[in-house]
């Protein structure tokens, strides 16, 4: 008998190790049900709907996704504790991608508190997180990032509160890239509403980012603290330079494209952070940052017109909604694209997969197809209208959309992405 070589002995008698996909909640009731069944290298699906819960990333690497986005896929803490936490020692390579961390209140990082090693962060919507009031270390209401190497894409951090400290990051002690983030509308009661980067040597270089109408006594947008620095090019910064507190031994390098002008959010008052069509963050940043990041927080091919945009939001045609999919109550649709141009919204009996490419683009919606115009798109490029969702959709159920914008039969017209409405 010829001897078997070792190496096909080892393949034959070795278990094979593959990554498995794991989905919430058929699979596991509760996402963090499904962390604590996964082993490194799994990939964790959220289905679309708002998860009551807490999670801790324990010493694994494993992606967590959502199926459908952050503005469908809701991670409420319930103003219990953080959001989201990666205790101590945490492997490297954990992934947290697209979700809507809100609702967080602790005494540091009420919406995501990062311990650890390399992490990454992106599609993520960081909102309205509040650190308590007379408690600990009162810093960070978005993020609080302690001497570890992470990466920040595509993030929307907008409308979180802290007491001292970085409303909107508080970062310490870390080497911090941030590529295509908007940080807006954060606050903090005494110092830094936007970013803090405080001492210990903290490293961050931020590149086509939105620091926008964050809001503090002291350093409204931003402060590099002692022994610290901060490489930002490509970006906005409301105020400019003079928005940011540096201190003697720190540095802040300012690099090119450097802009202090309104980014034209589509609804910066309601919550929507979305670009207008002619907003000045068009085809300004810096493309080559985004070479391994070809698509924004919703899925929307990056540089659209050759040059990325600046912020989380790549400006393109595209279809949204805002509130809940409940029968029988009014939901409101937004539509950006093209302004002026007539708008035709589709819902489909199914989802075509792969989609079915023609003139217009990619249609995803299987036939009969049902439309109905539904008016123009405004000179800022958008259209917000109302509907009532039907009585008799089932709850569980999903409904597939798409809008056709511009005319009809004219090559010219292009159809947005693909949304899929998932009744509560």
């Amino acid at each position: 008998m010829r001897p078997v070589p070792l190496l096909v002995a080892l393949l034959v008698l070795s278990p094979l190790c593959f990554a498995d996909d794991i989905y919430v909640p058929d699979d596991h009731g509760t996402i963090q049900g499904a962390m604590d069944a996964a082993q490194d290298h799994d990939t964790i699906i959220v289905r679309p709907g708002t998860y009551y819960e807490n999670i801790k990333f324990y010493n694994k690497e494993i992606v967590l996704k959502s199926e459908m986005g952050p503005e469908v896929t809701v991670i409420d803490g319930m103003q219990k504790l953080y959001v989201v936490i990666y205790p101590y020692n945490n492997k490297e390579d954990a992934v947290l991608d697209g979700f809507t961390i809100t609702n967080g209140y602790a005494s540091h990082g009420s919406g995501i508190l990062i311990r650890g090693t390399s992490q990454t962060f992106k599609n993520n919507i960081i909102k309205n997180n509040i650190i308590k009031r007379n408690f600990g270390t009162r810093c960070g209401g978005g993020v609080y990032c302690s001497g570890i190497s992470s990466t920040f894409v595509n993030n929307t951090i907008v409308e979180n509160f802290s007491q001292d400290e970085g409303g909107g990051l508080y970062i310490t002690g870390s080497d911090v890239t941030m590529i295509n983030n908007t940080i807006a509308n954060n606050r903090a009661r005494h110092e830094e509403g936007g970013i803090s980067i405080n001492s210990s040597s903290s490293v961050v270089t931020m590149t086509n980012t939105i620091l926008w109408e964050n809001t503090a006594p002291v350093a409204p947008e931003g402060a590099v603290r002692s022994h610290s620095t901060l490489n930002i090019s490509h970006s906005v910064v409301c105020g400019g330079i003079s928005s940011f507190v540096v201190d003697s031994n720190a540095t802040l390098n300012w690099g090119p494209t450097m802009l202090d002008a309104d980014p034209e959010f589509t609804g910066f008052f309601h919550g929507d952070f979305h670009l207008a069509w002619n907003s000045p963050c068009r085809d300004k940043g810096d493309n080559t940052v985004v070479l391994d990041h070809p698509l924004d927080f919703e899925n929307d091919p990056r540089i659209h017109d050759g040059t990325v945009d600046m912020g989380a939001d790549e400006i393109h045609p595209h279809l949204y909604f805002k509130g809940g999919v409940i029968p029988g109550q009014s939901m409101e649709y937004r539509i950006i694209g093209t302004p002026s141009e007539p708008v035709i919204l589709a819902q489909g009996s199914g989802i075509q997969d792969p989609p079915q490419p023609n003139m217009y683009g990619d249609l995803f919606l299987d036939w009969p197809i049902y439309q109905q115009s539904i008016g123009s798109l405004d000179a800022d490029g958008y259209l917000i209208f109302q509907r009532t969702i039907p009585s008799h959709w089932l709850s569980g159920e999903r409904y597939p959309f798409q809008a056709l914008i511009g005319p009809q039969w004219f090559s010219t017209s292009v159809l947005t992405n693909l949304l899929v409405l998932s009744v509560e």
